[in-house]
């Protein structure tokens, strides 16, 4: 009789004793992933239609580019700042080592929009409307398109954070 009463107190305590509840982990916010780690770009195109409807596609700028470019980096500030970095190698001496823009979400657009200046050869510093097609803790992508003389122009961007 003491086991059972042994017993029937045991799993009494066990029963009595109240298991906290899990507190969720909240994902991420587009601005968290943004600023949380600097941005190297990875990759670069630009897919041209003109307007005779035939398209130039494969346009590899990342690859065409001499090769001090391609250790430069983002970082996104909490404050909208964005930084440009050199990173170790300079394309010319004068150069800064680093440039400072803005950064923000385009308004109601759901933070799927980008305005920045990017750096590429084809915005010369100004601030651009990307649309970003993916934002993880390891890679920004994003897209740009725009009408031109010749006709449409897609650009994409694929930055990888470190």
């Amino acid at each position: 009789m003491r086991k059972s009463l042994l017993f029937l107190a045991t799993v009494g305590l066990l029963f009595s004793c109240k298991k906290e509840a899990e507190t969720p982990v909240a994902s991420p916010s587009k601005a968290d992933l943004l600023t949380r780690r600097p941005w190297r770009e990875v990759g670069h195109t630009l897919t041209l239609s003109g307007s005779n409807q035939k398209a130039f596609t494969g346009g590899n700028v990342f690859d065409a580019r001499p090769a001090c470019w391609h250790d430069d980096f983002l970082r996104f500030e909490r404050n909208t700042t964005l930084l440009l970095d050199e990173g170790p190698s300079t394309c010319a001496p004068g150069d800064p080592q680093q440039r400072v823009y803005t950064w923000s979400f385009r308004p109601g657009s759901d933070e799927s929009q980008l305005i920045a200046a990017l750096p590429h050869p084809f915005t010369a510093g100004q601030s651009n409307v990307y649309d970003i097609t993916e934002l993880s803790e390891s890679t920004l992508t994003v897209r740009q398109r725009q009408s031109t003389l010749q006709g449409q122009q897609v650009e994409e961007i694929c930055y990888s954070a470190f």
